[in-house]
């Protein structure tokens, strides 16, 4: 506040009134300082009184100004699972046919007891590492491809046995046709769209996006645990004994 003294010719109002000016610039100073350590004593009381809640937000709110990898801890790592990998329970179907051809497949059992049907480790299929040329739904004059399933109840669903033939494909090089077989008793309820549209996602994505289709098991859902227990399935580790087991006889 820019305060101008007053000359020699100036009258004693003059100056009183330059004094009161200066006087009232001096109070309101000093009213804000009060204000301003009445501000600071709140603030005060007021981190001395962060709950527990509170003190866990803000030190989240720490946690997330440092990198995405940094936040990571070690033991979440080795223990991260992706979403494919949580929600199913992989069982394996041996099939070897009379030519010594591995047609395994592995059956992805989600917990509502879907199945996504996919070509196991172990199928030749996976084992030559060759690109698929073609591959074929019409199985027997029945286009798996335009199965559509109405309700709850799927009804319009394709019955099928382990046996049964969901596809074939030809892989590069070779002048016949691969069979994928079903490995369950069940149901076809959908082919996977993208893996007609592109067969080597049967090769580069299994167990994701290269599944071949949806299966339903036969029976009351209450007795699909049953059901499941008494078919020739294999667990993961049961599968790659199996697998050893036949390379030894292979190598023999």
């Amino acid at each position: 506040m820019d305060i101008h003294l007053a000359n020699n010719g100036e009258t004693g109002d003059q100056l009183r009134s330059v004094k009161d000016e200066i006087e009232d610039h001096l109070c309101v100073k000093e009213e804000i300082n009060e204000v301003n350590a009445l501000i600071l004593q709140s603030d005060i009381k007021n981190e001395t009184k962060l709950s527990i809640e509170d003190i866990c937000i803000q030190n989240k709110i720490n946690e997330l100004s440092v990198s995405i990898l940094q936040s990571v801890k070690t033991n979440m790592d080795d223990n991260f699972k992706f979403f494919n990998e949580k929600q199913y329970v992989d069982k394996y179907f041996l099939i070897y046919n009379k030519k010594q051809q591995s047609e395994d497949v592995c059956l992805r059992i989600h917990t509502n007891k879907i199945m996504l049907l996919t070509v196991a480790k172990g199928n030749d299929i996976l084992l030559l590492n060759k690109n698929i040329q073609e591959i074929n739904f019409n199985i027997h004059n029945s286009d798996r491809t335009r199965i559509k399933v109405v309700g709850k109840r799927k009804l319009g669903a394709k019955p099928i046995h382990p046996e049964s033939i969901i596809c074939q494909v030809k892989l590069e090089g070779e002048s016949f046709m691969r069979n994928i077989r079903a490995g369950v008793t069940g149901y076809i309820v959908e082919i996977n769209q993208k893996v007609k549209e592109d067969p080597n996602l049967l090769i580069s994505d299994p167990k994701g996006m290269g599944f071949v289709a949806i299966l339903m098991l036969k029976g009351q859902r209450d007795q699909h645990d049953e059901i499941l227990n008494n078919m020739p399935l294999l667990t993961e580790e049961e599968y790659i004994k199996a697998l050893k087991d036949r390379n030894r006889i292979n190598i023999k």
